[in-house]
């Protein structure tokens, strides 16, 4: 079972959305969005009281904590409630009301419930396909986007797989169903279950042991938590179920029944212990016609023949269902010299100006400082006047 997740609206969830969800996800059970709650905290209970007590901290460790029992959370609450002042606090009233509806201490052996508290999951999606689409595009242009989303994520899902099927990732502790676990698991939930075991062995401590018949009760001090937690082990069928409810929400075995059974020798994973969509084969889900019936799987060493693939210009003429013409009879224009077309086109003043601007230089033929060259001189050759060198020379013969 999964659990949907909406946003809070003043008093209550979107009326649409709880009425819609039994007919549509009749499966699912529907949850309030602890974020959102939290969010509207400040503005129902006063910014002045949360900004300048610990009101927020103390409320935050109630709601949060997983591992609360449900008549502990009444406790802790009303405890909180009576220390800031806030009995009479409409808003408070009203959310405690329907706690069973969002605090986790309700449903914490929901499988995913307490993983799913916020609508983070649909906001990122969102946020993915944001960066392929765009609001003036075409349905063609639409469609090849959604496909080039939708490629990078199969190709980032190739790529894990590649590394699940050939690395195996360090391992962390002694226990020998951490290598068990490293076969099975995917790295990002062997990841999670190394986490465990890391605090099985450097966390844990006996409380006590009570034994009736062939199920053992183990009091498992947790010293990171500061509590105990009862783990029901049985001897036989080696069957095992903690307090904290961790393998109920993620389909992980907790630290707690890990250390149990790192006393007990047991050295691998049970199966019912292994969740088929945690592991590295997860990838390769059963594929169902239209009429729900299963389509088998290739055998090895069967044959088939191969999908030839289509190219783009093919995939958009099956999407509008035409056929590109060979014939063309629209060309591209000719290049014109139209405004905004190149560089700018400067008026007779502009030019003027920068020709006066223009460093000058000595012109070879009227031998003048000027803008011209000895091409452009507007003087014949024959016609240049002397330099300034050759009235020298002609003053000095005639002093001799």
């Amino acid at each position: 079972m999964g659990q949907r997740r909406t946003s809070m609206c003043n008093y209550g969830p979107v009326p649409g959305i709880k009425k819609a969800r039994p007919n549509v996800f009749n499966h699912s059970v529907h949850k309030y969005c602890m974020w959102h709650i939290m969010q509207k905290m400040p503005e129902k209970v006063g910014r002045a009281i949360c900004n300048d007590t610990e009101f927020m901290t103390d409320i935050n460790a109630v709601v949060w904590d997983v591992d609360l029992e449900p008549h502990e959370f009444e406790q802790n609450w009303k405890t909180v409630i009576e220390a800031h002042g806030m009995e009479s606090n409409r808003w408070l009233k009203y959310v405690f009301a329907i706690r069973q509806k969002w605090i986790p201490a309700y449903f914490r052996d929901l499988p995913l419930g307490c993983l799913l508290r916020t609508t983070q999951r649909s906001e990122s999606s969102n946020s993915y396909f944001k960066r392929f689409e765009s609001h003036f595009g075409t349905l063609v242009e639409f469609w090849m986007r959604y496909n080039s989303a939708i490629e990078q994520q199969r190709h980032t899902q190739r790529r894990m797989d590649n590394a699940n099927e050939h690395s195996m990732l360090e391992k962390v502790g002694s226990m020998k169903v951490e290598m068990h676990a490293s076969l099975v698991y995917s790295h990002p939930i062997f990841g999670d279950f190394q986490n465990e075991v890391k605090h099985a062995i450097c966390s844990m401590g006996v409380g006590g042991l009570t034994t009736v018949g062939a199920v053992e009760y183990h009091d498992v001090r947790d010293g990171l938590k500061h509590r105990s937690f009862r783990v029901e082990f049985n001897t036989k069928t080696n069957e095992s179920k903690c307090a904290c409810k961790l393998f109920e929400r993620h389909g992980i075995v907790c630290r707690h029944i890990l250390w149990v059974w790192n006393g007990r020798q047991v050295h691998r994973i049970l199966d019912p212990y292994v969740l088929a969509r945690w592991t590295k084969k997860s990838y390769r889900p059963v594929v169902r016609d239209e009429n729900g019936k299963k389509i088998p799987t290739r055998v090895q060493g069967e044959h088939h023949r191969p999908i030839e693939p289509k190219t783009k210009n093919q995939e958009i003429e099956a999407l509008l269902g035409i056929t590109a013409s060979n014939d063309i009879d629209l060309r591209p224009p000719n290049k014109a010299k139209n405004k905004g077309s190149g560089k700018r086109l400067r008026s007779s003043k502009e030019k003027a100006k920068t020709k006066q601007q223009k460093r000058k230089r000595r012109c070879g033929n009227c031998k003048k400082w000027v803008n011209h060259n000895s091409r452009t001189c507007t003087l014949p050759f024959a016609e240049s006047p002397p330099s300034d060198d050759e009235d020298e020379e002609e003053s000095e013969t005639e002093g001799v």
